[in-house]
């Protein structure tokens, strides 16, 4: 959001950020918990670590759903809890389509795809209803923000690809063979690195362009070594990590 905020030309509270943080984490916690308790996960499953503390992960889910709906309910304008009730539904109801849904009618809800719209629709509705601004430069910056997102979360249906398959876990990529799965994440990533190098060139904040392209070239990066063969240990950390630079807009 602070990327959003610095694009209007905005200062949000730091409240907005807490709240809106609190409920990005429900979302991910809600789904591996999810996860956890139907799915059968080997010892090297990331949903390991949920099946163990699932007891102790859900009080903590309940405890924080509170906490961020009293920040919402007393420090957020109408609007945007409004908002934030149309997007949990929507994320809620997506949860229930892929569960309930056959293989073969999973497919028209690809995870990736929409992971990445509900994301933007959160990050930007709070700095949009602040701001009323929407121009060309506005546009293209939530168009880039949507690619870099994009490329993370295929990014990381490479590095999960073995478990989905395991799990029948449906995605943009499911039935795609490996290397045209690799093919196509690169892809992505390419269109992001280039999205944000038209935007450097036509843009008149550099210094936006140049956190935006260093992300997405992060991204690249790890798409082309994937596809080179080369699978670290450390590739989704370094993933998730480098949205972090979106921090550098906070100041």
């Amino acid at each position: 959001m602070a990327f959003a905020a610095y694009a209007l030309h905005i200062k949000l509270p730091v409240i907005d950020y807490i709240a809106l943080g609190i409920s990005v984490w429900l979302i991910y916690i809600a789904d591996h918990l999810w996860d956890s308790a139907r799915l059968t996960p080997s010892a090297s499953s990331k949903y390991l670590f949920y099946k163990q503390n699932f007891k102790i992960l859900l009080i903590l889910f309940f405890l924080l759903s509170g906490f961020d709906a009293f920040l919402i309910f007393n420090f957020l304008p109408v609007k945007a809890y409004l908002w934030g009730v149309v997007i949990g539904s929507l994320v809620a109801g997506y949860f229930g389509l892929h569960y309930s849904l056959k293989n073969n009618l999973r497919r028209f809800f690809p995870k990736e795809l929409l992971i990445a719209v509900f994301y933007i629709l959160g990050i930007w509705f709070l700095p949009f209803q602040k701001s009323l601004l929407f121009d060309t430069e506005a546009f293209f910056s939530i168009t880039i923000h949507f690619l870099i997102v994009l490329s993370n979360v295929s990014l990381f249906s490479l590095y999960e690809r073995d478990e989905d398959r395991s799990n029948i876990q449906i995605s943009l990529f499911s039935g795609l063979k490996e290397p045209r799965h690799r093919g196509i994440v690169t892809g992505v990533c390419v269109l992001s690195v280039l999205s944000v190098i038209i935007g450097l060139c036509l843009g008149s904040d550099k210094y936006t362009y140049l956190i935006l392209i260093l992300i997405g070239s992060i991204f690249l990066g790890l798409a082309i070594m994937h596809s080179c063969g080369k699978k670290e240990h450390f590739f989704p950390e370094l993933t998730d990590g480098a949205l972090l630079l979106f921090l550098a807009f906070c100041f």
